[in-house]
């Protein structure tokens, strides 16, 4: 179809019930070009992907997540692991070789606006970001995000209006938006301990080995600032955090070195994501399946906690 926005459109009238991931830079920044698109005519609103995938609730577009069993209009999205949700979308713009979400809401909604060397650069940007590229700040920018998707989800619809105004192209654009020192503030009041730690993390060299870190117990956010410290570290990087029900959310990183990658494991747990950068939820139980697995390809596994500060 030529043009989606004309085509929603037709089928209601605004505000458009949009949703978007909201832990990660691409689908908040998914949200800000949906926010151009419609000329602000929109009800943002942010999920994680084990929260959309099992909603009832119906959208007019839902970016960057899998699509809720209470169907979307029009499902936009990178992510091989949800092609088998796509019967749950009117129209799905679907492209697991995108480089992001944010690209492919470019080319679908926004084709007909006028070019933009600036906008052309911070949707470059953000795909980079996607794929796993990080420096400092990108990491701090998105400890920071997280921990609003924690405790205050409306005011990242304030976060992407500032995006949209902003069009960041790099980590320090991104720490110089209003929002972000007072709430990096906050993180660093509330688990500065723990920023130390991570800190520690950028010394160890475990070559051949998966390295998780056992987050249970502390605030999930921080998890962009290990895997950033620990981005050297080992083969694989899992952190473990509480999830519902008594499961574990995990998030894998896997190093181009690595005979198995992020996006390889974490589909043998019905998980998903990206090649070297990807999620899944896991029980206790799990863990010695996933030791087993990787024993297989002669990677052993070494587990650290802040409970235990001691490294080495």
């Amino acid at each position: 179809m030529d043009d989606l926005v004309s085509w929603l459109q037709s089928l209601r009238e605004p505000p458009f019930r949009i949703l978007t991931h909201g832990e990660d830079l691409d689908g908040i920044f998914s949200g800000s070009l949906a926010i151009a698109a419609f000329n602000g005519e929109v009800e943002l609103e942010f999920m994680a992907p084990d929260e959309s995938k099992n909603s009832m609730r119906t959208f007019d577009v839902t970016i960057d997540l899998p699509p809720p069993a209470g169907r979307t209009a029009l499902f936009i999205d990178h992510h091989a692991s949800n092609v088998h949700l796509l019967n749950r979308a009117d129209i799905s713009i679907f492209d697991p070789n995108a480089p992001s979400s944010a690209y492919l809401v470019k080319m679908s909604l926004l084709k007909d606006f006028p070019s933009s060397d600036l906008l052309e650069r911070s949707v470059d940007f953000v795909s980079r970001v996607d794929k796993g590229e990080m420096d400092e700040n990108v990491a701090k920018f998105s400890v920071v995000i997280r921990r609003i998707f924690r405790t205050r989800r409306k005011l990242l619809k304030e976060m992407a209006e500032e995006l949209l105004e902003k069009l960041p192209s790099s980590g320090e654009d991104l720490t110089s938006l209003r929002i972000f020192e007072s709430e990096w503030k906050a993180v660093e009041r509330e688990v500065g301990g723990l920023l130390n730690w991570a800190d520690a993390l950028e010394k160890l060299r475990l070559e051949k080995t998966a390295l998780v870190i056992d987050l249970r117990g502390y605030p999930g956010y921080i998890i962009p600032y290990l895997l950033y410290r620990a981005r050297n570290s080992a083969y694989l990087v899992i952190t473990m955090t509480e999830g519902k029900n008594s499961n574990i959310r995990a998030s894998v990183r896997s190093s181009e070195r690595s005979p198995i990658s992020a996006l390889e494991l974490a589909s043998k747990f019905g998980g998903g994501g990206h090649e070297r950068a990807s999620g899944m939820l896991i029980r206790e139980s799990d863990m010695e399946t996933i030791a087993k697995l990787l024993g297989e390809r002669r990677i052993p596994v070494k587990v650290v906690s802040p409970a235990s500060p001691h490294l080495d």
